[in-house]
């Protein structure tokens, strides 16, 4: 579900122009381009494009970028409170093999 609402703010402030929601899941496709000069929208600035899957995100200042970092630093925080420690290659490969094990009773199917 996306929503879209402008943002008030009082003056002073940074704005958001649009407000939208995202469920992500999984490896998500993402890449970060620059927009300057001819490219930028006419009368428009110089800007960072993220793109994070479907969503693309343009930040217009440095002060927007920090906001974004200081966001995700906090969201990578945490990480192992809400998903659990992150695993590697050869830890999942052991959890699947126990798991096999555990459904056959075959110790053939620990490898």
């Amino acid at each position: 579900m996306t929503r879209s609402a402008t943002v008030a703010m009082p003056p002073g402030h940074g704005s958001c122009e649009v407000s939208t929601q995202a469920l992500c899941f999984g490896p998500i496709e993402t890449s970060v381009f620059a927009v300057a000069g001819s490219t930028a929208r006419p009368g428009g600035r110089a800007h960072v494009g993220l793109k994070f899957g479907r969503v693309l995100i343009y930040l217009e200042d440095r002060a927007s970028l920090d906001a974004l970092a200081g966001a995700v630093g906090q969201a990578l925080q945490m990480a192992n409170a809400v998903f659990g420690p992150a695993k590697d290659a050869f830890t999942e490969a052991e959890a699947a093999a126990q798991r096999r094990y555990e459904r056959t009773g075959d110790l053939a199917k620990l490898r």
